[in-house]
């Protein structure tokens, strides 16, 4: 058995561990498919003194708006959850509640009457949330030694009767808590449990008000630690970038979902359409499970009843992520099942990796012998020692980019494509049947980096994006290079069993023909072009693109995403994979010779891409397979029928030509 059919065995072994943990991720992906949809108290408040309509009846009109009562797909779906914001000090003298005085260093507070609930409610926060000393006048008052500036932040906790009254309209209700100056250990778990007995068994995510986490910096684990045993679950707001959120989101894993929302100033200027894409796509693609929807106070251009305008505004966000196969209800419920590799499936990925990493080595330089087995020993060592489970995750990370890097690119080196030495005669049918095999291959080898990272990087912490894939720009450029450099450099032209000498000796011989020719201002012109393309490719991708996408890319991926199930990648349906298949299709046919090398290194995008398209680890598996075979298929479509015409006037030219001849 040669050393390339053991190497590509173990990376079978590696592929076959690789889906068990696949599959684990999927089942945990279709059992978390419920949306909370949660609306602010405040907003609704709004709505409420706007239409001079009874809280009430705001409440129970938004829990309704995305009913359907009629046909066969009857459903009752809404808001299903109030966001009720903790009260501070100052609030409640902005309210009318309190009033204060100063008399020399301390603060007399004084209660408007009737409100004793709310007196109570200062009185508990006082004693569990500060050190000062507080004193009961006789006339009722609290004496604070401290002047007012140095307290009025001190939050007290929520309002009963705002409780009360979402829960009797069937809702849940989303606390959001305040951080505060002298937080401790203690007055967390104070807190949290005293939110836990007002909301009765009716208490949504967990999302923290203002700039801060409950208990940043020192006491994020105490607030970890309440949120498990008081049974909350923390909602982490995407983009919001709260001090502390990355650490408790870490020690809150179990506990937590992640959260979408528009903030009130951007939702002034947004219309309709937009906001409710922003959350159905936030839902479908990124692992969102809170949508906190924002409402439009002031209704909207074509409907100026604000409560039909908002309640039209949810239905259509229902409608959506109905339309997206999920479900909405309350409360959402974090990841019970962590899909994390075992040791036995790591270390089995870890050899496959190694093992490609092997052959793609094997396939540059020819190593065998003493140095391939000197590389093989490094290589394994390595990559099971990335794999071991009790390393830290940043091994797994590692590998993962590795394998993301070579397997994309295996495809190309591994079996290389070469052309006929002159033109094929057989029909187009049988030379698109030929590249169709060829392009099969070559993506059955970025298919199996996909499992093996995907397999590798499962887990609950992935899913949550709390981690994120080391290197996506990385695994989109990698592999494009590893193609150029081979076949650039026209190592394709040799047989596996070469030798590195031989291997040397061609390249040192390619490098000095290169040297010894003139440098040509196309050329120049030529090369400033392909690296202001590739600088913009790389630049557009990843979590964070550095640059804009056009209007027309706008219109276009709109008319994409409503006519396909999912809107496939750009850089795969339109340029790498019909690159590809037409550079294929080109070898097989002994046609446009001078292109193939080019083509075949744009065709490594549309492979780099569809492995790039499962390194953003938190999208779900299904959407992204949708995404990938949707992309893989039409790119092969293009790249036939662009083929088909490029030939059919290759031969109408051939025709001409011979026509000529013949006169």
């Amino acid at each position: 058995m040669s050393k390339n059919t053991i190497l590509i065995l173990l990376i079978l072994l590696g592929v076959i561990a690789a889906g068990v943990t696949f599959s684990h991720r999927l089942k945990a992906e279709s059992r978390n498919r419920r949306i909370e949809l949660v609306v602010d108290w405040a907003d609704a408040q709004q709505l409420a003194n706007t239409t001079s309509l009874p809280i009430d009846d705001v409440l129970t009109q938004l829990h309704h708006a995305g009913d359907v009562t009629d046909g066969p797909h009857k459903r009752l779906a809404g808001v299903t959850t109030i966001a009720v914001s903790e009260d501070t000090l100052e609030s409640l003298r902005g309210n009318g509640v309190l009033s204060y005085s100063r008399v020399g260093n301390n603060t007399i507070l004084t209660f408007t009457p009737g409100f004793a609930d709310q007196q109570q409610r200062v009185e508990d926060a006082f004693q569990n949330k500060m050190r000062l000393k507080v004193a009961k006048l006789p006339n009722g008052s609290l004496q604070v030694e401290a002047p007012w500036a140095q307290f009025n932040g001190l939050p007290i906790g929520l309002d009963d009767t705002v409780v009360q009254t979402v829960r009797r309209n069937h809702l849940l209700v989303a606390p959001r808590l305040l951080n505060y100056t002298g937080v401790t250990a203690q007055s967390i778990a104070w807190e949290l449990a005293k939110v836990k007995q007002q909301c009765r068994g009716g208490a949504g995510p967990l999302i923290f008000s203002g700039s801060a986490v409950l208990g940043n910096r020192p006491l994020l684990q105490a607030t970890a630690d309440a949120i498990h045993q008081n049974g909350f679950t923390y909602g982490s707001v995407e983009f919001a970038k709260t001090l502390g959120d990355a650490d408790l989101s870490r020690m809150a894993a179990p506990d937590m979902v992640r959260v979408h929302s528009i903030g009130n100033d951007e939702m002034g200027t947004m219309d309709e359409p937009t906001a409710q894409e922003r959350f159905v796509r936030a839902a479908k693609e990124r692992n969102i499970r809170v949508c906190y929807v924002r409402l439009f106070i002031n209704g909207l251009v074509g409907e100026p009843d604000v409560i039909q305008a908002n309640t039209k505004f949810l239905a259509k966000i229902v409608d959506g992520i109905y339309t997206a196969h999920q479900t909405v209800g309350g409360p959402a419920h974090p990841y019970a099942d962590d899909p994390t590799p075992p040791k036995w499936a790591r270390l089995l990925m870890g050899l496959g990796v190694a093992a490609g990493l092997l052959l793609l080595l094997r396939a540059f330089t020819g190593i065998d012998g003493a140095a391939f087995a000197i590389a093989a020993a490094v290589a394994v060592l390595l990559c099971l020692g990335l794999a071991w489970p009790e390393l830290s995750m940043k091994g797994r990370e590692i590998l993962a980019l590795i394998a993301a890097c070579i397997f994309p690119a295996l495809g190309f080196c591994v079996m290389p494509v070469r052309a006929l030495t002159k033109a094929n005669s057989k029909s187009t049918r049988w030379i698109l049947a030929e590249a169709l095999g060829e392009y099969i291959r070559i993506t059955i080898s970025t298919l199996a980096g996909v499992l093996i990272v995907v397999g590798l990087l499962s887990g609950r912490i992935f899913l949550l994006k709390i981690d994120q894939f080391l290197g996506v720009k990385a695994v989109l450029v990698a592999p494009v290079l590893l193609v150029a450099l081979y076949y650039g450099l026209g190592l394709f032209q040799f047989d596996r069993h070469a030798p590195w000498s031989a291997r040397r000796d061609h390249i040192l011989a390619q490098l000095r023909a290169l040297a010894a020719q003139p440098l040509l201002l196309g050329q120049v012109v030529l090369g400033i072009v392909t690296l202001v393309a590739l600088a913009l490719f790389v630049a557009r991708s990843g979590n964070d693109p550095g640059v804009g996408v056009s209007a027309s890319e706008l219109k276009m991926r709109a008319l994409l995403d409503k006519y396909l199930l999912v809107r496939p990648r750009t850089k795969e349906f339109l340029l790498g994979h019909p690159a590809l298949l037409f550079g294929l299709a080109a070898a097989a046919s002994g046609r446009f010779k001078k292109a193939i090398v080019p083509l075949l290194i744009v065709g490594a995008i549309g492979q780099s891409s569809l492995q790039d398209t499962f390194c953003h680890l938190h999208t779900p598996l299904l959407l992204s397979s949708l995404r990938a075979l949707i992309g893989w298929a039409l790119g092969a479509l293009v790249g036939a029928i662009l083929y088909a015409v490029a030939l059919a006037i290759a031969r109408r030219q051939d025709g001409a030509q011979t026509v000529r001849s013949a006169s």
